[in-house]
């Protein structure tokens, strides 16, 4: 549950977020307003020699004075005592390619783009006049004091010293070097505590201790049209020195800081460009295959996905934020937890990222035990085996794996044997209370049977079906299928509840559970559905009185908490259950729109696990804030599936999304 802040700020200035993560695991983030409100609020966060994130430049404020006349460019508490400077209007703020804001102070209008470079530890940030009369800026770094924790109250006798050099300042702290900032305006010094968060937008951010960053002393410059100011922050003391070696700045290496950077938001740009570019090229080849599927009778489309599909990226970009994270684990997807790793092999998969989708697959698979594959990992990697249903999506990922990308010596060896220990492990019984029950439904705990769970095992026995069937153990295929078809029987007579429209939540020793939860929905949306037609139709209509919001469906009717990370079963199930017509596709592509809107609004542009209304009157009286994790694995992957293969795009004029 939120919390309020020292100091009300309006909602839209504390929940949109933005967020850049680069290959090597560091990581950049704030609100677009500039208020730092939760724990991940840090201009810069490397990734130590030990996997550890490490806190370096905690905040980064700017000032922009005009004549008698002073602008915030970034939020900062009010403070009582003394009327403090105007905020600058916020005109426009776009993430992509990257964030970049524009700002109004006074009647000078001004540019801020920041990049984080994609193999260093560096802060890119460029302050750019665009038109009005000339300003005064003053850019203020609040570092860190300690590179493993943020930095604590003042200490008289560990203190961080700037070395000025020409054209860059050096910070060191015990003589080791923190951070070297270079700039093309004037640094003067000045000695300074500034607060690492201005107030607690969530409980962990109030349960956490004060933070505070040593401020060393502020860039100025004076600006005019077309004038701008540069700085670069890095861990690395010789970056551009190490650049130019390599080659990253051309040839010869440019005299100026300037264009230095331009050199180097270039090469970004040219990055991000041909990621989006092979993104769209393998999902449009599985569009196109995924539409021939559904229309066997029809002429192959010449493309299957709009040029530039911009969704496509986007999609792809969140994946691959979730496997650039440091972690001891051998693939960081596994970090997510053992189900959103194996969900996000459909998104891997429909991006044709078959080596990713391997390697998860074959941690996941090589670490099973008595028939249960890891739910998560403790902080020290050790495998925690805490639910059955990471053994399920384990089956449906490897069938999914073999079926598109024809490896199925690889999926033979490696994978079924542990699969067929699945299904006799819980069949039999094992750890967690899995058993068959003598009802026939599959069972955990105290003997439990969820509709979830039971969707899931029809889906998977009817998987194993297909799979063994492929690799020429057509006897063991047939058992499979046999065994799914009578499992489905069970569901629809016991799990059923008429009344509702939908099915029971679980059955349990004192009688079945009512109500409507999002994992319902992989009744209806995985392939083949445990429900039949007509019945998974109810469902989707029951979830559409009962929970859905433009957010996700609730976690339970009238819950706060909007499960995001549920939307792509839900447009699945949807989609499904009304025929793929073409008025519940462009339902589904509206409601995917409205999820983005949110998103945007209220998150960090990526879709996160869940949405949270509150009721916080400091937050304009419950504004929804992202919760969880920011971008969320399984909700991305999934989304990515349903609009690559579920969705008909072939003949559609629809330009790329902005």
């Amino acid at each position: 549950m939120r919390l309020p802040l020292p100091a009300a700020a309006p909602a839209a200035a504390l929940a949109r977020e933005w967020l850049l993560r680069n290959d090597r695991g560091d990581v950049a983030a704030g609100t677009v307003s500039g208020a730092q409100v939760r724990l991940r609020h840090i201009a810069l966060t490397a990734t130590s020699p030990y996997g550890r994130p490490a806190p370096c430049l905690l905040r980064l404020d700017a000032r922009a004075g005009s004549g008698h006349h002073v602008f915030d460019l970034t939020w900062r508490p009010a403070d009582p005592r003394a009327a403090g400077p105007v905020r600058a209007a916020l005109e426009s703020f776009t993430r992509e390619p990257w964030p970049t804001w524009r700002q109004l102070a006074g009647e000078t209008r001004i540019e801020k783009q920041l990049v984080l470079l994609h193999d260093q530890a560096a802060l890119l940030v460029v302050w750019r006049h665009l038109d009005g009369p000339r300003i005064r800026l003053a850019v203020t770094p609040a570092l860190a004091l300690d590179g493993d924790a943020p930095a604590t109250p003042p200490d008289a006798e560990r203190r961080i010293v700037a070395q000025a050099i020409p054209g860059r300042v050096r910070f060191t702290l015990d003589d080791a070097p923190r951070l070297t900032l270079w700039h093309d305006g004037a640094f003067l010094p000045a000695r300074s505590w500034r607060p690492a968060r201005d107030g607690d937008a969530d409980a962990a951010a109030a349960l956490a201790p004060p933070v505070r960053g040593e401020v060393p002393g502020f860039v100025e410059a004076t600006l005019g049209p077309g004038e701008a100011l540069h700085l670069v922050l890095a861990t690395d003391e010789h970056l551009l020195r190490h650049l130019a070696e390599r080659g990253r700045l051309g040839t010869p290496p440019p005299r100026t800081l300037a264009a230095c950077v331009g050199v180097l938001l270039d090469a970004e740009r040219g990055r991000i460009d041909a990621a989006a570019r092979a993104a769209w090229d393998a999902a449009d080849a599985t569009a196109r295959s995924a539409w021939a599927a559904r229309h066997r009778d029809e002429p192959a489309p010449p493309r299957g996905l709009a040029p530039g599909d911009a969704r496509v990226a986007r999609f792809a970009r969140a994946l691959d934020e979730h496997a650039a994270r440091p972690t001891r684990l051998a693939d960081p997807l596994l970090g997510a937890g053992g189900a959103a790793a194996l969900r996000a092999v459909r998104g891997l998969v429909a991006l044709r990222r078959h080596d990713a989708a391997r390697d998860v697959l074959m941690a996941l698979g090589q670490l099973a035990r008595d028939g249960l594959v890891p739910s998560g990992f403790s902080g020290d990697g050790a495998p925690r085996y805490e639910s059955p249903e990471p053994s399920l999506w384990l089956v449906l990922a490897a069938e999914l794996f073999a079926r598109r990308t024809g490896e199925l010596e690889f999926v033979e060896r490696a994978l079924v044997p542990v699969l067929a220990q699945v299904f006799e492990r819980f069949r039999a019984g094992t750890r967690l209370g899995v058993r068959v029950r003598d009802d026939g439904l599959l069972a955990s705990g105290d003997g439990e049977a969820r509709t979830d769970l039971n969707a899931l095992w029809y889906s998977a026995q009817a998987a194993m079906g297909q799979l063994t069937r492929a690799i020429g153990q057509r006897e063991d295929g047939a058992f499979h299928i046999a065994w799914a078809r009578e499992h489905q029987v069970r569901v629809n007579e016991a799990l059923w509840d008429e009344a509702l429209g939908a099915p029971y939540v679980a059955l349990t020793a004192g009688g079945p559970v009512r109500g409507l939860e999002p994992s319902l929905l992989l009744a209806a949306s995985l392939s083949p559905p445990v429900l039949e037609p007509a019945r998974a139709r109810l469902l989707v209509d029951a979830i559409d009185r009962g929970l859905m919001t433009d957010g996700g469906p609730r976690e339970a009717p009238d819950a706060p908490l909007l499960r995001a990370d549920w939307m792509g079963h839900y447009l699945t199930a949807a989609l499904r259950a009304h025929g793929r017509s073409a008025a519940a596709q462009a339902d589904a592509v509206e409601r995917l729109a409205r999820l983005e809107a949110m998103a945007d609004q209220y998150g960090a542009g990526w879709v996160p696990d869940a949405f949270e209304l509150g009721g916080d009157a400091a937050l304009d009286a419950g504004s929804p804030q992202a919760a969880g994790d920011p971008v969320s694995l399984a909700g991305n992957a999934e989304l990515l599936r349903f609009w690559v293969e579920e969705l008909d795009h072939a003949g559609e004029s629809t330009p790329a999304i902005a």
